[in-house]
């Protein structure tokens, strides 16, 4: 039975739901302190075993907030996956490759960003490095997931660039906020975004063919096919995405470089492969490959080791591999997986190519192996896993013939689940990491939840989550520093979501204090920084007839507590508004961003040091449109940044602005 102290320190202005231009509101100052005082028994603390990269049952659904543990049938199959996705009482939203496409977004950037919490700071247009930033935590702090397998690219900077993932290869994309290293470990401080590959639907045989034409010359060409027997699937899909760009950079003699008036464009190959198999009626598994090419042109630099060499373009390569075997029998069940990934970054000069010895290009090999146990019981389920990890590097700067290679291993082990008793829901989750750099590190997630009044469900939760110091800040020539300790974040959250005069919401507040900070300072990496997060989220859905409302309002107070000063790219403010109608063959949509005005950095060359900015309020109107012609043929039209308001989310740095795309799609 798992016991709960909760003396209360003190608790001010807890819920004020509305505030100032529909944000500025008082979420309390000191939250709930809570003491674990046992974990007795897994036998008698069964709980919810809730999807990590593992192959479930095509017609399997996430449980919510609320929804009876004792109707869901969890399942382990080869058709889909099951991911310890950190618990029902966090906050989570899922979106299908159909909500992707009535939106008709260009790139996983622009779905990100109009979801709440999330601020987004991308230097310039499409394929143009990107910043990710999750309730107002570094953009280091968020983990990001493709299958269930973490993103290579961030091994060697330690931050996600979203902006090289292709949106084609995305079927659905589930976002979870809040402190969850408790079930993946480091990184994951903020939140997790994880990016699903697989096909929603089996059926016996399925293609589509897509073509997209848009502003800036922007093309768009897709294929997928799924052919199915009773016993196996097979999936596969092959892209190519161009666009010409804008010249990205507004001011780059004020920030210390040459002006480059050049288009800034970007262009994607990608490519995807799937064998699933059902072996017996308990012995299922499955095999996936993928590979990606990106290139994309940005404002660069005079190399300072011939001058005549200009680098300014970026190409990155990526290859993975995985496999997936599970065993279900009754209750139990058990997911072996196995992967590697290998990614290229090249910076270079295209002139002189990337071979030259003025172009730079770093490494990354990631090999993951995890098993995952998992124990249905009455009222709830229980998971245990255990997962390796070994990244290793190689990196190649400019004018060096000989490369620096780098390595590390990390060994985790995790239990996690819930438990429902007399309309009670409880969660815990528990891991020890062990890594080849600092060594053991314990990490752990606790949330209760229970109904309320108006049909709503009130939730507690609270996490300790931390990120471990990434391989340039541990080992770089220029300041690494093999002493570095982890960051560490410790998050409290309330929790309220219902339904009142059939209208659906949700609401949170939190609190986050990150310590230990990694910062850069006289020429070395060192712990030093501390930072203190208070936010709160509001959503509202709305359906009837015709119309779907969708509204989220974030507020975010996010503050270096050394200084006060707030932490850069992060609005205070920030509202999306989605309406949708449909009715037959026809689908409309408007959809409305705002951010509010945040610091950014200048860097002033004649005086070698930087001043605090403010960058302008953001906002976007976008208008779509699509019409079912026949039961295989969809046109659909989007009209972005309607009123050409869009502005720079990166001081110097400015947006694609208004553009137009229309896109054909055949079925068959």
């Amino acid at each position: 039975m798992l016991i709960i102290f909760m003396p209360i320190q003190s608790v001010t202005s807890l819920l004020f739901l509305f505030f100032h231009f529909l944000f500025s509101f008082k979420i309390f100052k000191h939250f709930l302190s809570v003491s674990l005082i046992s974990f007795i028994l897994w036998s008698c603390c069964s709980f919810e075993l809730l999807a990590n990269n593992n192959p479930t049952s095509m017609n399997d659904e996430i449980v919510t907030t609320g929804e009876s543990l004792e109707q869901e049938e969890i399942t382990i199959s080869s058709y889909h996956y099951i991911k310890p996705i950190a618990s029902v009482i966090a906050p989570t939203i899922i979106l299908t490759r159909e909500d992707i496409a009535r939106q008709q977004m260009q790139s996983v950037v622009e779905v990100l960003r109009r979801l709440p919490g999330i601020n987004l700071a991308q230097s310039g247009g499409v394929g143009q490095q990107t910043s990710l930033f999750v309730r107002g935590t570094e953009s280091r702090h968020v983990l990001v997931l493709i299958d269930g397998i973490r993103l290579n690219q961030a091994n060697i900077s330690g931050a996600p660039d979203v902006s090289q993932i292709p949106l084609s290869m995305i079927q659905k994309i589930e976002y979870i906020r809040g402190a969850r290293s408790a079930l993946y470990g480091s990184d994951a401080i903020g939140g997790v975004i994880n990016l699903i590959t697989y096909p929603e639907n089996k059926q016996e045989t399925k293609g589509q063919l897509t073509l997209g034409l848009g502003s800036f010359d922007d093309q768009r060409y897709d294929i997928t096919q799924q052919i199915s027997t009773s016993d196996t699937i097979i999936n596969g899909a092959l892209s190519f995405h161009r666009s010409q760009g804008t010249d990205a950079v507004a001011n780059m003699p004020e920030a210390g470089g040459n002006r480059q008036t050049d288009k800034d464009g970007f262009k994607n190959y990608f490519g995807w492969f799937a064998l699933a198999h059902q072996f017996t009626d308990r012995l299922s598994g499955h095999i996936r490959a993928y590979a990606f090419n990106n290139k994309n042109k940005y404002d660069g630099f005079n190399s300072y080791i011939d001058p005549n060499a200009l680098i300014d373009e970026r190409e990155l390569q990526s290859q993975s591999i995985d496999g997936r075997v599970n065993w279900v029998e009754g209750r139990y069940g058990l997911e072996v997986i196995a992967t590697h990934n290998v990614t290229n970054d090249y910076n270079f000069d295209r002139k002189k190519g990337k071979k030259h010895i003025t172009a730079s290009n770093d490494k990354a090999n990631l090999n993951q192996f995890q098993v995952i146990n998992s124990l249905r019981h009455d009222g709830g389920t229980i998971n245990l896993g255990a997962e390796w990890q070994q990244q290793t590097t190689e990196q190649i700067q400019p004018g060096e013939l000989k490369s620096s290679h780098l390595h590390l291993t990390n060994n985790g082990i995790f239990i996690t689940g819930q438990q429902t008793y007399n309309k009670w829901i409880t969660e815990l989750a528990l891991r020890h990491d062990e890594q080849s750099q600092f060594g053991g590190h314990q990490t752990y997630h606790l949330g209760i939840s229970h109904p309320f009044i108006f049909n709503t469900d009130v939730s507690f939760s609270y996490g300790h989550a931390y990120k471990a110091p990434n391989l340039l800040q541990l080992y770089s020539q220029y300041g690494g520093n093999s002493e570095l300790k982890p960051e560490e974040s410790m998050q409290y959250e309330l929790g309220l979501n219902g339904e009142l005069q059939e209208i659906n919401f949700k609401f949170s507040a939190y609190h986050n204090e990150i310590k230990e900070l990694i910062d850069y300072q006289n020429t070395k990496f060192i712990n030093i920084g501390l930072a203190e997060i208070k936010g709160a989220e509001l959503e509202f859905t709305k359906e009837f007839d015709m119309f779907s409302h969708e509204l989220s309002l974030t507020y975010l107070d996010a503050k270096d507590k050394r200084t006060g000063n707030r932490l850069p790219r992060r609005a205070q403010k920030q509202l999306n508004y989605l309406l949708n109608f449909n009715k037959d063959a026809l689908n409309a949509g408007v959809s409305y961003h705002y951010e509010g005005r945040r610091n950014d950095i200048r860097f002033l060359p004649d005086q070698l040091k930087n001043e605090i900015v403010k960058l302008p309020i953001n906002q976007q109107f976008d208008l779509s449109l699509s019409y079912d012609f026949t039961t295989h043929v969809t046109i659909r039209g989007r009209i972005a940044d309607m009123f050409n308001q869009q502005r720079e989310t990166v001081y110097g740095y400015q947006p694609t602005g208004r553009a137009f795309y229309i896109t054909g799609e055949y079925r068959f």
